[in-house]
Formats: C-alpha cells, structure tokens, sequence
C-alpha cells in the first residue's frame, strides 16, 4: 500500500513539473471568449470575406528566466557589496598610510575572487555555447520552423548562456571597479608620502630640541631598564637551554666562518697572474654571500631559538622584527664592500686601488651601514616607548648628520691605483698586469708614467675628487642631507640617507650579477673557455651560432636577473610587496598596448623555445652525422649532407613557428601578409625566389652535392657549400666561387664526380717512323701495368691515333680511382714512358720542317756585298790613327 502511494505521489510531482507555470496560472481561453460579447456576435454573423486560411502552430512559451546557480550568485552579490563599502570607505578622509594599505589588501582580495569566480563560470559558458553551436542556427524568416523540442532547448541554452554572460560581465566590472579603487588608493598614499617627507619641523639646531631629549632621557632607560629586566627574568627560568643556544649559535658561527675562509683561501688565491675583470666580478658576485653567511646563519638561529624559548615578550619581539633586517642589511652591505675592494686579496680586487684606499672605503660602507641599521632600531624602539616628538627628530638628525660626514669621508678618500707608486704613504708593490687581452680596465700604471710635478709638488686642490663622475654625486647627496637635516626637513633627509644605502646596494649588488653572468656565458671577447669547450665539444657549433646561443643566454639570465632586482629597487623606495608584485606582474604576465596584450613572460618562454629547439636541432644533426659516417658507411657523403643541411632547415623552420606560436602571434596572419608579399615576390624578389626554389631541387635531385667537381661556366673547383640561396664552390687557386643556385638548375653544368670519384687519364705521345710500333705498344702497356696510381680494372688501353706528319702518333689512357689523382698520374706516367723509351732506344720525333729557297743567285750576291763590307770596317779598325796612338800611349 505505501509503495502504491508513493508512486502515485511521485506520478504527481513528475506532471506538476512538466506543466509550464504560466499555464499553470492562467489556462488559455480561446480567443473567442477573450473578446466582449457584442464583438463576438459581431464575430458570429459575419460571413468571411476571405477563404480559410491554414492553422499556424503555435509559438512555444519562453522558458523562464535561468538564474545563476547558488554557489555562484552568492559570492557574486558578497563582491557587489564590498565593493560598494570599500568605496565608501576608501571616499572618508585622514586616512593612514596603514589604513590604506589595509584597504588595498581588500580590494586586491576581492578582485582576486571576482577573476576566481570569472575562471569557474567561462568553462560552463563555454560548453553552453558549444551545445548551441551543435544546434546550429535558427531558421530565418520564411523558412520553416524548427521542431518544437529543438525550439524549447535552444530557449533554455540562451537563456543560460544569458546567466553565464551575466555573470562574467558582473565580475569584470567589479575588477573594473577594484582597479579604480586601487588607483585611487596609490594616488593617495602618494600624496600622504609627499606630504610627510616634505613636512618641516623644529631645526635640530634649536636648544629647545635637546632641552626636551635630556628631560626624557631618565625615563627612556627606566622604560628600557624595565623591559631589560622582564625579559631577564624570564631568561633566568630556563639558563641552560639559553647557554645551548647561545654555544649553538656560537659554534655556528665559528663553523662557518673556517669554512668561508678556506673556501676563499683555496678558490681565490692571491699569488700568480691577475685574473681578467669578468672573472673577478663572478669571483665578488659568490664571494658576497659566502661573506654575509656566517653572521647571517648566526642571527637567524639566535632569533629562532628566542622565539622556540618563548624569550621574545611583545615588546622586545616588535624590536626584534626590525632589528633583525636591520642587521641583515648591515652585515650584506659590509660583506659586498668587502668582497668588492678585496682590503686582504689585492689580486681579486675589482677596483684598480691600493690597499689603503680600498680598506678605507671598505671599512666607511661598513660603517654607513652599521649607522642606517641602528637608526632603524632607536626608531621602533621611540615607537615602543612613545617618546615624544623631539626625540624622534634628535635621532632621525643624528643618523643622517652622521652619514652625509661619512659620506664626506669616502669623498675624501684617495682613489690612488695599486701600480702608482709615488713617494709617500701606503706604497705597495705593483699588482702584476693581467695576463688576458680582453677590454678590462687598466691594472697597473708604471711609475714612469707618473708626471714629474705630481711626485713633487704633490696633489692639487680639487685632486681628491677624483674620479668626479663617481665623487661629485656623492658629495651633493651628502651636502644635500646636511641641508635637509638641518633646515628641518627630517624625514627628507632619512629618506635620502636610506636610499644612499639600501639603493646603492642593491645597484652593485645587481652589476655584480650582471658582470658574472657575462663571465659565466662568455660573450664575445670574454673569458669563459668552459662554455666555449661545451659549445664547442658537445654542440658542434662554431662561432656565429655559439654567438647567437651565448647572446640569448644571456639576455634570458639578464632578464631574470632584473625581474629579481626590480621588486627590490621598489620597496627600497617605499612601495608595498603588493605594488612591488603588481608591477612585476604586469611586466611578467602581459599588459596591454592598445588592442595588443603584450607578455615578458611569452616572449621569453619563446626565446627560450627557439633556442631550446635550436640546440635540439644541433644535436640531431650531429647524431646523423656521426650515424652515417660510421663504418661500414651505407650512406653516400653527398646524401648525409644534404640530410644534414635539410634536416637543419627543418629544425630552424619549426623553431620559429613554435616561437612565434607561444608567443601569441597567430601564424595564420602570415598567410595574409604573403599573400600582400606575392607582387613583390613576382617583381623584385623573384630572383631571390628562383634562387630559393632552386636550392630546394639541388637538395633534393642532388645534381650536386658537396665534394664535386664541377665546371659551370669556364669556372672549375671543389663544391664545399650548398645554401638555401646560393652555393660555394672552391677553385683550383684556393678562391671561393659563390654561385647562385639558378644557375646550376638553368645551365649546364658539368659534374666530374656525378655517379663515381673514377677519372679517365690520358698521356698523348709521338715517336719516329723509325721505330717498331709493336714494340712501342708493348713498352706503353708495361707503363701503364706498373703505375701504381693506374686502375688495372679496367685495364688500362694502348691506341696507334694516326701517322702524324712528323710522327707515329700513340696514346696510352688509363682510370684513377679519384679524380684528384689524374694530375700525378698523367705526371708518372710521362716520366716512366720517357725512361722506359730511352732505355730501349726510342726516339721521340720532333717537329721538322722542310725549307725551300728560289733565286740562288740573288742570295750568293746579297751574301758576298754583306761579306766585303764587313771586311772593310774590319781593316779599318784595326789601323790606327796617328793623333790618338801619343796620347793613348800617354794615358
């Protein structure tokens, strides 16, 4: 009975869903009933005019409106209304600087959730509209209806479509809105930040300040003596485990500085030749770090074991959370002077200074830094406290005062090269000079080279700011936070005297990196032989390509370098993490440029594709090649080139089209600009085409190929290279013959190494009609059997050509395995029949010539009148003349 009832209920609930709710509401009524009674007897005792006309199906009902699901719509209206507050909130005014930040974390959490809401509506969307797509387009006006199932289902897909839509569209104006909000929240903390650092206050100079500093300094050491105590007293509780720590933290200490010591006694030794300046800025760019470790590692262990103690109470752990940066920045500053001025190696150091000059400017950094960290500890410590006003002014004064005079000094500080060796205070001897050619500053001045008025009448003036481009920005920062101090302008001259600090560091810091990133990959005139031998050994590649991998190395390593770099620079001057990881967001992951969406991150992905592939492509072709000239070889050298160079082709093409694909550049525009190109393929680029094309048939009929001898057009050598545009060819005379690809598939072109290296030889010579021709035959036949450089398959041939008019005409013809060979065995050939000639008594008949000579008779008397004159001049040489005979005789 009650499985009856239940189905009948179930039958129940099924047609109540069925029935649509509008007719569920109001049934139909014909249209008769619909209108007033005298019309409708109107209607009734009318007669039609016109003939019946056919029912028209009726249009189905719209289906209702399809609202977004609950886990959906939910938090859509939870973001509408917090948007709405945080605009309200962000409208009040006198707002912190903290209270901004606040609300900045609000709307970027909130905007967060409108693109998580966005990601998980667009794939249902998605499917939505692939399902309508399926149904295909609605029939047009006068076309007929669709079926009435497929009616219905098209309404309710746009109709969720619509929601869908809906809902995207909400959460884009809600991020449209948070990034106003956040605009707006940046402009206002920007403004606050104006208006605080440009505040004035009391002068540091007035009495009054100082007044007020000695009245408060009794109760400041009561406050600091007071939580001194607290925390001992709680310390005393638990004195072994805070004499383990303090063992454990020294031991640490101790461990890792003998190790950073023997590390940079044995990795950087200060005795040879001294070392290129790209090797000694990777040297100072893992030296930094190694340096900082100990004191680091030390810090660190100390805190954390305070706080596993539960040593650390609210006040001292807020100092603690600023002392402890604080310290940080103080021992990286000191390690990176001290791992670029090198006071203990000078043969690492980076800078050409003696030892004096680097110690000093080492130990003042130090200094500087020791001097911007504990300015940042008394300034919690006035905030923990509450002191008042002039306290905060008094010590804010003195920080900065102190760094423009340590400024000062480092302006000071003469700059004199560790080769200048002058007379006076801190000679050395001279650092030997580096052994590498390369571009690196200069490492030794001799002593000669030093002017005879600066030994003697010793520096001028203005000689202590040298280097000025270095000096001059120094001692402007330095007056200029003087100036500001002094004048009043307190949180001014904090700020500059921080950036001095945190900025400058993190500039050196960053070309150190940079100056070790281009000693590691080895650009062009750089030391790096390691990376070279790899891509030498490992890749096969020779400079041009070794270049082009080393250069988008380094720009990769460059460019992650900077992304790095970039969200420091902005906290150190006063952006959020929130603004500093927005910005390098936006750089990384896409911003847009009109209707372009430009993203670092694509683009260097697909550098890194293409060169990626690019090496792939190397390595592919080296593995052929070492595969096919492998013995026993099966493949023909001509094909394995053409293998090789295709498969190079290959490779490159597919690395662009993957590069340019990733990079969100649509290949199928390129279609369109060939297609614009095509008229200018036709007119000036046909040649290039024709060419192109023409390299292409060579590769693949190969009437060519790399190691033939050809001749093309009265020019003769060696094919060495086949391009995609052109071919090297090398002649005879060691010259490159560069010949355009067309003209070996339109002219004839002859091929002495076609099919086989076989070369036919042949030696022409003519003896007198004197001689046996058996025998002669028989002598050339023995020739040519005992030449070592002859085939004797096929066996050489002896021919009888002709009587000549001066000679028995013979010729011997033989085949050289290679054609390289025909020279030297024509040569062997010649010397072997003429010996073998000689020794059997053969002439080889010269040329003669028969002359005939008409009227004798005029020749005789030509010949007799040459004679007599000739006699004459004789006779009358030989008399000599009585006027000269004395005064030869007197000579």
């Amino acid at each position: 009975m009650k499985t009856i009832r239940s189905l009948i209920s179930l039958l129940l609930l099924t047609l109540a869903c069925a029935v649509p709710p509008a007719a569920a509401q109001a049934p139909a009524q014909p249209a008769a009933e619909s209108q007033p009674p005298a019309a409708a007897k109107d209607a009734a005792t009318q007669t039609p005019a016109t003939p019946a006309q056919p029912p028209v199906p009726p249009t189905p009902a719209p289906p209702p409106a399809v609202q977004l699901p609950e886990d959906l719509q939910r938090p859509i209206s939870s973001l509408q209304t917090r948007m709405e507050q945080l605009e309200q909130q962000v409208s009040r005014e006198n707002l912190s600087d903290d209270q901004l930040l606040s609300l900045r974390e609000d709307v970027d959490n909130a905007n967060r959730e409108a693109q998580r809401i966005a990601d998980s509506i667009r794939p249902k969307l998605n499917e939505v509209q692939s399902q309508i797509d399926k149904l295909g387009k609605p029939p047009e006006q006068g076309q007929p209806p669709e079926a009435q199932e497929v009616a219905t289902e098209r309404a309710r897909l746009d109709a969720l479509k619509s929601s869908f839509d809906g809902g995207v569209k909400t959460t884009d104006v809600v991020g449209v809105r948070a990034g106003n909000i956040t605009q707006r929240i940046q402009e206002m903390r920007q403004a606050l930040f104006t208006r605080q650092l440009l505040r004035r206050s009391q002068s540091p100079l007035m009495p009054t300040i100082w007044r007020q500093v000695a009245n408060e300094l009794p109760g400041m050491s009561r406050d600091i003596g007071r939580i001194t105590q607290s925390w001992w007293n709680a310390a005393s509780g638990q004195p072994f485990m805070l004499a383990a720590l303090i063992a454990a933290v020294a031991s640490l200490y101790v461990l890792l500085k003998t190790c950073v010591v023997f590390l940079i006694r044995m990795a950087l030794p200060d005795t040879g030749e001294r070392p290129g300046y790209f090797q000694r800025a990777g040297a100072a760019g893992w030296a930094a770090p190694a340096l900082a470790l100990p004191s680091a590692a030390a810090a660190l262990l100390l805190v954390f074991g305070l706080y596993s103690l539960q040593l650390l109470p609210y006040q001292i752990e807020r100092l603690t959370e600023t002392a402890l940066p604080a310290f940080l920045i103080f021992i990286a500053v000191s390690a990176l002077a001290r791992a670029v001025m090198a006071p203990k190696r000078a043969r690492w150091r980076l800078v050409d200074l003696a030892d004096k000059p680097a110690r000093k400017i080492a130990t003042t950094v130090s200094w500087i830094a020791g001097v911007y960290s504990l300015d940042l500890v008394l300034k919690e410590l006035i905030r923990i406290l509450y002191l008042p006003l002039p306290v905060s002014i008094a010590v804010a004064s003195l920080g900065s005062i102190a760094i423009a005079l340590l400024l000062v000094r480092l302006v000071r500080t003469d700059f004199t090269p560790a080769a200048k060796l002058v007379t006076g205070e801190g000679s050395l001897p001279p650092v030997p000079p580096q052994s590498s050619s390369h571009s690196t500053p200069p490492a030794a001045v001799p002593a000669a080279d030093v002017p005879a008025d600066a030994t003697a009448a010793g520096p001028s003036r203005l000689a202590f700011l040298r280097p000025v481009l270095l000096k001059l920005p120094l001692l402007a920062a330095a007056l200029g936070i003087m100036a500001a101090s002094l004048s009043g302008y307190i949180a001014l001259g904090r700020f500059m005297a921080g950036q001095m600090v945190v900025t400058g560091s993190v500039v050196v810091l960053v070309l150190l990196l940079h100056l070790a990133i281009r000693a590691v990959i080895g650009e062009p005139g750089h030391e790096a032989e390691r990376f070279r031998t790899v891509f030498d050994e490992r890749l096969g590649l020779d400079d041009r390509h070794r270049h082009v991998l080393g250069r988008g190395a380094s720009i990769l390593l460059n460019v992650a370098l900077a992304l790095v770099a970039l969200p420091l620079v902005l906290l150190t001057w006063g952006f959020t993490q929130a603004d500093a990881l927005e910005w390098v967001r936006n750089v990384v992951f896409g911003f847009r440029v009109g209707s372009f969406q430009i993203s670092l991150a694509q683009i260097l992905i697909a550098i890194g594709l293409f060169l990626g592939l690019l090496i792939a492509t190397r390595l592919v072709q080296r593995w052929l090649a070492a595969r096919m000239s492998r013995p026993p070889r099966v493949v023909e050298q001509g094909i394995a080139d053409s293998i090789h160079t295709f498969v190079g082709y290959l490779g490159i093409g597919f690395a662009v089209l993957t590069a340019l694909s990733y990079a969100g550049l649509d290949i199928t525009n390129f279609a369109i600009v060939a297609g614009a190109l095509s008229v200018g393929v036709g007119l000036g680029l046909q040649s290039i085409v024709n060419n192109f094309v023409s390299g292409l048939i060579i590769l693949v009929e190969r009437p060519i190929k790399v190691g033939d001898l050809v001749n093309i057009k009265g020019q003769e050598g060696h094919v060495r290279r086949i391009s995609v545009r052109s071919t090297e060819i090398e002649t005879g005379d060691r010259a490159s013959l560069i010949v355009p690809n067309s003209e070996f598939i339109s002219s004839t072109v002859t091929n002495w190494t076609h099919r086989n290296p076989l070369a036919r030889v042949l030696v022409k010579v003519g003896v007198s009609y004197k001689s046996d021709p058996e025998k002669v035959r028989s002598i050339l036949q023995t020739v040519a059997r005992e030449c070592p450089l002859v085939m004797q398959i096929p066996a050489p041939g002896v021919g009888f050509d002709n009587f000549g008019p001066n000679a028995l005409e013979f010729s011997l013809s033989g085949v050289v395995p290679e054609i390289s060979r025909a020279g030297a065995a024509q040569t062997d050939l010649r010397i072997r029949i003429l010996k073998a000639f000689r020794e059997h008594g053969i002439e080889i008949a010269h040329a003669q010539h028969d002359i005939h000579l008409r009227d004798l008779d005029g020749v005789k008397t030509v010949l007799t009148t040459m004679m007599q004159e000739r006699a004459r001049r004789a006779e009358e040489d030989a008399k000599p003349d009585a006027q000269t005979v004395p005064f030869a005789r007197k000579t």
